[in-house]
């Protein structure tokens, strides 16, 4: 409860997983979770984005994931 929280979801539909999105900030805020202002994100079409082995190869996912962490941290550091 009241702990800063980032959500992100993926899906290699044009959707990005907003089911699961909307699904999971309700029961985030459910039990009080802190959603960190720019700390969310849905990932569509993750499987073009993704090498073999995993790596995101997209240089705009990975600019967003990382302006995301950022946010996050600094949610982290204030609280």
């Amino acid at each position: 409860m009241n702990k800063p929280t980032a959500v992100i979801t993926a899906s290699p539909s044009p959707m990005g997983g907003d089911k699961a999105y909307d699904s999971i900030l309700l029961t985030l805020r459910m039990i009080n979770a802190v959603i960190v202002e720019e700390g969310t994100m849905k990932i569509p079409h993750i499987s073009l984005k993704l090498n073999q082995q995993g790596v995101i190869t997209d240089a705009k996912t990975k600019q967003e994931l990382q302006s995301l962490m950022d946010a996050f941290e600094h949610q982290i550091r204030k609280s």
